[in-house]
């Protein structure tokens, strides 16, 4: 009886973990970089903390993007990304996106299949130039669009 007691308890635990990122906010990727604007403006080590912690408490939202490619992953948590490209004002943002979900990912088509994705913020990398920012979305659900 103590066993059972013991894996019940724990498969609970495993299930409040795993829906735990349901109850985290939503943000829009332009959203996610005008936090990135606010850290990188601020002198104050203790404010980018509070901000990078801040957004690892939101789910991004990709509404419609065009997958541009599926890779092998760079996080070794998942075994494929996919990248979408978004275009903001002044800036152009590349989402990785990582999902457990390969049946998902093998039903799309890069230059081709257009997605809605949210998932949980990973992090930022910012090139050079600065013209394009580089996010890491992980946890995420894809789902493809039906044709236009």
């Amino acid at each position: 009886m103590k066993t059972y007691a013991v894996t019940a308890l724990a498969a609970m635990m495993c299930i409040c973990v795993g829906c735990a990122s349901l109850f985290k906010d939503k943000i829009s990727v332009r959203d996610a970089v005008s936090k990135k604007d606010e850290m990188e403006q601020s002198d104050n080590i203790a404010r980018k903390a509070l901000i990078t912690r801040d957004l690892e408490k939101k789910r991004v939202e990709i509404a419609d993007a065009l997958v541009k490619d599926i890779a092998a992953s760079g996080n070794i948590d998942y075994e494929f990304s996919v990248l979408v490209t978004i275009a903001l004002e002044n800036v152009s943002v590349d989402c990785y996106i990582y999902t457990q979900d390969v049946a998902a990912v093998a039903e799309l088509v890069k230059g081709k299949t257009r997605i809605h994705a949210i998932g949980d913020f990973g992090r930022f990398f910012t090139m050079l130039d600065n013209k394009n920012v580089k996010m890491e979305i992980i946890n995420a659900d894809i789902k493809p669009l039906a044709d236009k």
